[in-house]
């Protein structure tokens, strides 16, 4: 496994168990930075479908735990039919992999919720409302996790743009990353490597956080902006000229 790749035995080991404890279960999504960064994430998220729910979520992490994995699993269970709030189904669709199943449940669970380029700007000023809270932040912890946050966002408004802009390109259920037009894909890279992976998880943003962010928060509403005027040029294209 490199980073938190699933070899086939681990992946096999992991819904064997899964499956073990509910008989129920009809779907098992890996989903989040395990699947768009996996040299970085800490742990594993997984979505879990099943037509019963057997206890809680911990309970599914349980029958994990004896596997010795070398990282952590965070598991959420929903029961097969229910919708996802609409936040959640935004992170589950922005990068996921199907381990069990079709993905039938998932698609049902969030085909409700379409990413929209006004969601991304809301998201944008979301985390500037982080980035205020830290500054009005007088405890280091405090403040520390304000400041992550408000790079998560910046993040996640590149994400959702991402996702507007492939829905109307027809792959909303594709890899989100590997979709994007070459030079959109570069610069999602920064976004994921330096604003999400070592800003966010690690906390390693320089001491001139407010500096950084706003250089930062530029560069996405800048991506956002070319992303939602080439999906209004694919909806209006210039009129060719005839000679």
């Amino acid at each position: 496994m490199v980073g938190l790749r699933l070899t086939p035995k681990l992946r096999e080991k992991i819904v064997g168990r899964l499956l073990e404890h509910d008989p129920n279960i009809v779907e098992i999504i890996q989903f989040g930075s395990s699947v768009y960064a996996p040299k970085h994430a800490k742990d594993i998220d997984l979505m879990i479908f099943t037509k019963e729910r057997r206890g809680k979520s911990t309970d599914y992490m349980d029958k994990l735990y004896d596997l010795n994995l070398p990282y952590d699993i965070d598991v959420l269970v929903e029961e097969a039919g229910e919708r996802l709030k609409p936040h959640l189904a935004t992170s589950v669709r922005g990068a996921y992999r199907i381990l069990h199943g079709d993905g039938g449940y998932l698609k049902g669970a969030t085909m409700h919720v379409d990413p929209t380029f006004k969601e991304a700007y809301a998201t944008l000023e979301l985390a500037r409302r982080y980035l205020r809270d830290a500054k009005a932040e007088d405890q280091a912890l405090l403040r520390n996790g304000h400041v992550r946050d408000a790079f998560d966002k910046l993040f996640d408004a590149a994400r959702i743009a991402s996702m507007t802009y492939l829905a109307t390109e027809d792959t909303r259920w594709g890899r989100m990353k590997g979709r994007l037009p070459t030079n959109y894909r570069k610069a999602f890279d920064q976004f994921v490597d330096r604003r999400h992976i070592d800003y966010f998880y690690h906390g390693n943003y320089p001491k001139d956080y407010q500096g950084e962010f706003e250089k930062w928060y530029g560069k996405v509403e800048q991506y956002i902006n070319q992303l939602k005027k080439k999906v209004k040029n694919l909806h209006n294209p210039k009129p060719r000229k005839t000679t």
